[in-house]
């Protein structure tokens, strides 16, 4: 009866609010959940938490509630305080036995009575008992049935370490209530693991190649492998160790020309320990956003994303994740007016389309995890986004603690991240909205959630307010705010986009696009290229002195052959003509190496081989013609 009468007023409320809303102008321009915003006065006393009959072992609790904010509300004779729309909430002492609350407001009474029993007394703490599984346990082995499944170093360790791709096999090794011990000694969570009786076989490597550059930007190495074993990724600033275990010996891959991986070597082999360790060297200033592992038909696939590649201020082509929390049959939290209010799920879908409509006026690619309240499983929105590659997962939620919280004290704006790569992405997130949106703000947090555990590009997290303090919650349904919450997300994936992204830069030389693995770069106001591929196209021969690592470029013939000469990291070019020294040029850049390629300034070295330079902005086009 009573989800009945809550259902019928919640209906009745947003049919109200619909009808308002089209008498008041056109509708925006995105779906909006008109659930979330606003309030109707319920003119009822509504205890949202806790229920009545409530028990607990706490010695205070939080009361969180509504009524009807044309008169005043008294509890057990005291008057109280409450927010603009009749949002309340007391922390309250609690008596051993029965404590009963008695609330009044407009007429109305209602009554809560909660027990308080005595506490059955603290645990002795210490770290979670290992149960080690020698021979005399049956042997199983798991497999990882969640896309970037936690991982942790101990039951005691907050250490994350690399997840697990669906599909990663490993023997069991031992166990603790909660978790599983791996081959390798680390520990991950029962839930979504499927056990299996036998012991595994020892993994093979058949083969192992690079692909430069996938249809989502990224360079991966594959592996050909008997099984999806287990194994651990380390990722520094200059390369990366991959460990596989249950593996008796490595494949070097041929290596391609790409941008991220300089070398993949097999740095140990261990057969009796069954470990194989690659390092993968990266290329200096490669442009790297992230990594990941992906099984997919027997083989393995180590991805390095590259960062987007933007023209001017355009997002076109950068791919953004955005995330609105919960949907469907799963509410979210529930503020002081309880189901009769706007819910979370609604709060969170408003301003992640706020933010899509911000991010697609500026050209991006946005990838909703749901854009209506349908509902999806956790594992299911992760896996979904990691095969999709975005540059950045960005998730929208509301925040609420539990009941024996003083519910006047959490409040405010929290920004999350799992992973060091990701903390720089969630700094200027937190910082930005912030300031933008104007409201306060604290430092971010490091926390093992799944929709920030990925490593193939930055995931960020925000709880933007607390749907269990009143203050805040009248923040959250209005219509205003979200819109400015939203939008100040979209503005703060936006600018963290145009400071990390690379320039889209195209050379044209005759009209026809240069073409090469290593696209031209800016540095200090100038676009450098790779050095062949332009000198080639102008026409010219390309010698290289590793010693001295010293470049000769020469076009035409006798006495009209023109030379160039420079060196790396040197700030002049010297200029020959029929063999002659006849000019000393000074580089505005130099040129230099940029993922294990040299690259010289365009204009300098095309006009030094005679050819016309212009610069369309516009395009972001560097315009070179021979004049043949």
């Amino acid at each position: 009866h009573m989800a009945a009468m809550k259902h019928t007023r919640r209906t009745a409320f947003v049919l109200a609010l619909c009808m308002a809303l089209a008498l008041t102008g056109p509708a925006p321009a995105l779906a909006l959940t008109e659930a979330g915003f606003g309030y109707e006065n319920p003119q009822d006393i509504i205890i949202c938490r806790p229920d009545d009959g409530y028990t607990t072992t706490n010695k205070s609790i939080s009361i969180l509630g509504a009524c009807d904010y044309h008169f005043p509300l008294y509890m057990n004779g005291k008057e109280i305080d409450y927010t603009e729309h009749g949002f309340f909430t007391e922390y309250v002492d609690l008596e051993l036995g029965l404590n009963t609350f008695t609330f009044t407001n407009n007429g109305k009474t209602k009554v809560i009575n909660v027990t308080r029993r005595a506490s059955a007394g603290s645990s002795s703490g210490g770290s979670a008992q290992v149960s080690y599984w020698g021979s005399w346990h049956k042997a199983q082995y798991l497999t990882a049935d969640n896309h970037n499944s936690s991982r942790i170093s101990s039951p005691d360790s907050d250490l994350l370490l690399s997840p697990l791709a669906s599909g990663t096999v490993s023997q069991i090794t031992g166990e603790t209530d909660e978790l599983y011990r791996l081959a390798d000694g680390s520990f991950v969570y029962k839930t979504n693991m499927i056990v299996s009786d036998g012991v595994l076989p020892l993994n093979t490597i058949s083969a192992a190649s690079i692909v430069p550059e996938t249809e989502y930007g990224c360079t991966e190495l594959r592996l050909t492998m008997s099984q999806n074993t287990l194994y651990n990724m380390e990722v520094g600033e200059s390369g990366a160790l991959l460990t596989l275990y249950n593996t008796a010996a490595g494949a070097a891959p041929v290596m391609e020309d790409n941008r991220i991986l300089q070398y993949v070597a097999v740095t140990e082999e261990d057969p009796a320990a069954g470990r194989v360790v690659y390092y993968l060297k990266f290329h200096e200033d490669a442009p790297l956003n992230g990594y990941y592992v992906e099984f997919s038909q027997g083989v393995m696939k180590v991805g390095f994303q590259h960062l987007p590649r933007i023209k001017g201020n355009s997002l076109e082509g950068v791919r953004i994740h955005l995330d609105p929390g919960h949907g469907g049959t799963d509410s979210g939290a529930v503020g002081p007016a309880d189901s009769f209010g706007p819910i979370e799920k609604d709060i969170n879908l408003n301003m992640a389309l706020y933010a899509r409509n911000y991010l697609e006026s500026k050209g991006a690619t946005v990838i909703m995890t749901r854009e209506d309240d349908t509902g999806m499983a956790l594992k299911d929105r992760a896996a979904r986004v990691a095969y999709l590659h975005p540059h950045l997962s960005f998730s929208f939620h509301c925040n609420s603690v539990d009941i024996s919280a003083d519910y006047n004290r959490a409040a405010g704006f929290r920004t999350y991240y799992s992973y060091p790569a990701s903390a720089a992405a969630a700094e200027h997130m937190n910082d930005t909205i912030a300031e933008l949106a104007g409201i306060g703000k604290t430092s971010v947090y490091q926390r093992n959630l799944a929709m920030t555990r990925m490593t193939g590009y930055p995931a960020v997290l925000t709880e933007s307010k607390f749907m269990s303090n009143p203050q805040d919650y009248e923040w959250l349904i209005s219509r205003e705010n979200q819109e400015a919450f939203g939008t100040a997300a979209g503005k703060a994936i936006e600018s963290w986009i145009l400071q990390t992204a690379e320039q889209d830069i195209s050379v044209l030389i005759d009209g026809e696009e240069l073409d090469n693995v290593h696209p031209p770069v800016i540095r200090e106001g100038r676009t450098l290229v790779p050095l062949r591929a332009i000198f080639e196209a102008l026409g010219a021969s390309v010698d290289w002195d590793a010693a001295t690592q010293t470049v000769t470029a020469s076009a035409g013939e006798g006495a009209r052959e023109t030379t160039v000469v420079l060196s790396i990291g040197g700030s002049e070019m010297e200029l020959y003509r029929g063999g002659r020294l006849s000019e000393t040029l000074t580089l505005d850049v130099a040129a230099c190496l940029i993922g294990g390629r040299t690259f010289v300034p365009a204009r300098a070295v095309s006009e030094a081989l005679g050819a016309a330079v212009d610069w369309d902005a516009a395009a972001q086009t560097v315009l070179i013609k021979t004049g043949e």
